[in-house]
């Protein structure tokens, strides 16, 4: 919370932990091209830019109409495109400016040509994918052979291809050029919620509702390995920068982490309360970013696999961020305190959760010996 250029932090003294109160569910994550920013995208109609190293939310987009179900950052990291039930919209990064609306029709996935000059969409709408000329923001072409929503795409390496994936169970790979179908990934036996190529561009990961994770061979089409851990959908996948690891999210509240060479199953990461919505990696390949229905944005390391930090999508716009190791909020919005919790433990073991009210007397224990207090300090911004 920003009060004359300093921040307080709040600091559970027998818990270090802080807990929601009421928001919304985060749809989606992407990290910016230089690792600095990560964007999330929530049903609260917004999309939020934080700061990785601070925690600190320096932006809110807020010019939409539905919930957020996509994010994409473009190459050179100045622009960023969002999804919402009807709209892509294009905003300057730097200034908050939207620059370009795209299409009236029902959007679920959004991403940018490598080169940065096309945009590609999936609709719930009318089953199509569609590509964008993001300068002009004509409608280039559509690809409809899919029978049900489409609910991811992405472009391959190179531009030259582009996968989707749908509730007709299937994964398409299209030809960006001519329009043509080249490929159906047809294994799956629920709808396909997430897909990703690998850097090389050699292999694709299918996220899906039967509780799997497929690899795909992309230019055979051969089906080489199915992770099968998750007890739960598959929300979203996305392999490392160096294309060594996968990452997947899943409604089983999870992240797992997959070796791709072996597919052996190497961490999961298991502190959200809620469904898993979508994983990003770093450019670096040294963080994780899971968004949950538990209302968090959640900080991984990849090699400890520790949480570093979790981002809260608050009520009427705010936001606040937790450093996990220290147990100290580190970033609220002016009205962020009263949408979080500490706890008291009551003689009887009872445990009650009471707001982080700032702007009055905070509830506490008559028994001092079982009193959780909520210290606020005073430190200045450098």
């Amino acid at each position: 919370m920003m009060i004359d250029s300093s921040v307080l932090i709040a600091i559970l003294e027998n818990e270090p932990e802080a807990a929601r109160l009421i928001g919304d569910s985060v749809n989606c994550v992407a990290f910016s091209p230089d690792g600095g920013q990560l964007a999330s995208g929530s049903s609260d109609k917004t999309v939020k830019l934080w700061d990785v190293l601070s925690g600190e939310c320096l932006k809110t987009f807020d010019q939409y109409a539905a919930e957020v179900s996509s994010v994409t950052f473009s190459p050179d990291g100045g622009q960023m495109a969002c999804s919402d039930d009807n709209t892509v919209k294009l905003w300057d990064v730097l200034s908050g400016e939207c620059l370009q609306t795209f299409g009236q029709y029902g959007v679920t996935s959004v991403t940018f040509s490598p080169d940065g000059g096309q945009l590609a969409s999936g609709s719930w709408e009318d089953n199509t994918v569609k590509l964008w000329d993001v300068l002009s923001g004509e409608c280039l072409k559509t690809f409809d052979q899919h029978t049900g929503w489409v609910n991811s795409v992405t472009f391959s390496p190179d531009g030259g291809q582009l996968a989707s994936g749908s509730n007709d169970y299937t994964v398409k790979l299209w030809d960006v050029l001519s329009g043509e179908c080249l490929k159906t990934f047809d294994q799956h036996t629920e709808s396909v919620s997430s897909v990703a190529f690998s850097p090389d561009g050699g292999l694709l990961a299918s996220g899906s509702w039967d509780n799997t994770v497929k690899l795909w061979d992309v230019l055979s089409g051969e089906c080489l390995k199915t992770f099968d851990q998750h007890t739960e959908s598959v929300s979203s996948v996305a392999f490392s920068p160096d294309g060594g690891l996968l990452a997947s999210g899943s409604w089983d509240n999870t992240v797992k982490l997959w070796d791709v060479l072996s597919g052996e199953c190497l961490k999961t990461f298991d502190q959200h309360t809620e469904p898993v919505s979508s994983v990003a990696f770093s450019p670096d390949g040294g963080l994780l970013a899971s968004g949950s229905w538990d209302n968090t944005v959640k900080l991984w390391d990849v090699l400890s696999g520790e949480c570093l930090k979790t981002s809260y999508h608050l009520p009427d716009g705010n936001a606040a961020t937790l450093d996990e190791k220290t147990g100290r909020i580190v970033y609220g919005s002016a009205e962020a305190w009263r949408w979080l919790r500490y706890r008291e433990v009551l003689d009887s073991g009872e445990t009650i959760l009471h707001p982080a009210e700032i702007f009055g007397s905070l509830p506490g224990s008559d028994n001092k010996k079982h009193e959780s207090r909520l210290r606020i300090k005073r430190v200045r911004l450098d």
